[in-house]
């Protein structure tokens, strides 16, 4: 039989049971409508031809092929070269089929779309899987391989194997975090468009577009798009948004709120800490501040850190939260100070890897290293504001992931929105990204220089803070 228009009848074609029925039963009614059952142990799903062109795929869902606009089917009884029927298990003579449903339609198109997508081009394959982007791009193809149904031992198994030849290989317990965060996220069935756009609108400043939110929560579908409409346009008649210019589909968040300033008692009086390289005499540091080094990977975030600790441990109770050194790791890290003893750091290093308000000392100086996020990253600004609120009279020091070739760390302006002071750290490079509160009349952001490490712990400056393009 063809399928398509011509006959009015599309078929979804079944190998691998185990493989598409966890995905087809949340997408079409698979008892109502007329099956036949296939030699090889397969089934045929018959429905109504949707009314327009909708052309064959294979594939698309693991395990099942679809036959339409251009395709056809083989029909009982006929009969194989090994001798084996197709037979009807719920006959189209006595059961009428239905219409091809759209929720399968969508699903199908959003998934072509995502292999078009994902399909490297000349221009961009030289760089795919290298330093500096190997984190999104093995996201990517994790989210890609498990939205699009693949079972998770299968899903392992290709992962690994790209990030064994990602330049440089990429770490195998990465990998793996990498790989977890794609799973938890692919678990999400049922997703709450509506209670996700409320968590989303009410972390973030200024103004947006609708298609921010897609891109930040991997919206693809009509469904979800829709679903997102509604949830901004019932924002907008509670109140909890407005319109933004004459643009479609962009809105700010209406900040009604306000925390009264008690400017009677408040400290009149900056936190004077000094730091590597002299950032002090640019930026100054007040109660309640927060400031964030947005670091490449091996560019020195931590020694950045542990010189601090060395030059403020004598003046301020200091509480370091690592996310990812122990106490051997601290101990050769201490060590490379020759001026100073192991036994001579005065400060409390902690080992913690989220959940930072929960101990913040909101007195003292807190500092993290660092805040990992490897997913959602449009949640960094949400965690920087929860370490904020739990700060009084102390601060608090952020280190977070950057790519290179970027100002901004993992969650773009996200996580500049509570920064007093914003660096940025590359290899051999620091630049002022902000500074708010300025210690002259001269503006310190866009300020750079560069530097040496030495050792892993000794910043030398090789050039003078000057302005750069």
């Amino acid at each position: 039989m063809i399928t398509g228009e011509i006959s009015g009848l599309v078929v979804i074609d079944v190998d691998s049971p185990q493989e598409a029925y966890p995905i087809l039963h949340k997408l079409v009614d698979m008892v109502s409508g007329p099956i036949s059952c296939t030699p090889g142990g397969g089934q045929h799903f018959f429905f109504q031809h949707p009314g327009f062109v909708f052309g064959n795929n294979a594939r698309v869902i693991p395990g099942a092929d679809f036959r339409g606009d251009g395709g056809y089917v083989v029909l009982p009884p006929s009969k194989n070269a090994e001798g084996k029927f197709y037979r009807w298990q719920t006959s189209i003579l006595k059961v009428k089929p239905v219409k091809l449903p759209q929720s399968y339609i969508d699903y199908v198109k959003s998934a072509q779309r995502l292999q078009t997508e994902t399909k490297p081009t000349e221009a961009n394959t030289q760089n795919l899987f290298t330093q500096g982007r190997r984190d999104e791009d093995l996201f990517h193809v994790a989210n890609t391989l498990i939205k699009g149904g693949m079972a998770e031992g299968s899903a392992r198994e290709i992962l690994r194997n790209f990030a064994a030849n990602c330049k440089p290989p990429f770490p195998e317990r990465e990998a793996d975090i990498k790989i977890n965060s794609a799973l938890q996220r692919a678990a999400r069935r049922d997703r709450n468009i509506s209670e996700e756009a409320r968590f989303w609108v009410e972390n973030i400043d200024g103004y947006f577009d609708v298609n921010d939110f897609y891109r930040d929560l991997s919206i693809s579908t009509s469904a979800e798009k829709g679903a997102a409409i509604t949830a901004f346009q019932r924002m907008v008649e509670a109140g909890i948004l407005e319109k933004h210019g004459m643009k479609r589909g962009v809105y700010r968040l209406v900040e009604n709120q306000c925390q009264v300033i008690d400017y009677v008692n408040a400290i009149d009086q900056t936190i004077p800490v000094k730091w590597p390289m002299g950032i002090e005499e640019w930026v100054a540091m007040y109660p309640k501040n927060i400031a964030i080094i947005a670091g490449e990977k091996d560019a020195g975030k931590t020694a950045m850190l542990l010189n601090f600790v060395r030059m403020n441990m004598d003046q301020y109770k200091i509480h370091y939260f690592s996310s990812e050194m122990g106490a051997i790791e601290f101990k050769v890290r201490l060590s490379k100070f020759a001026d100073i003893g192991i036994t001579d750091w005065t400060f409390f290093p902690k080992e913690r890897a989220s959940k930072f308000e929960d101990v913040i000392q909101p007195d003292d100086i807190n500092i993290i290293d660092f805040l990992e996020v490897y997913d959602e990253f449009y949640k960094m600004g949400y965690y920087i504001k929860q370490i904020f609120d739990k700060l009084h009279n102390g601060i608090a020091i952020i280190a977070i992931q950057k790519n290179p070739g970027t100002d901004y760390g993992l969650g773009g302006m996200r996580s500049i929105e509570k920064a007093r002071l914003y660096l940025s750290i590359g290899h051999g490079n620091i630049k002022i990204v902000s500074g708010k509160n300025w210690v002259s009349e001269c503006n310190p952001v866009g300020l750079a220089r560069t530097f040496k490490l030495v050792q892993g712990c000794k910043f030398i400056p090789t050039s003078e803070w000057e302005r750069r393009k």
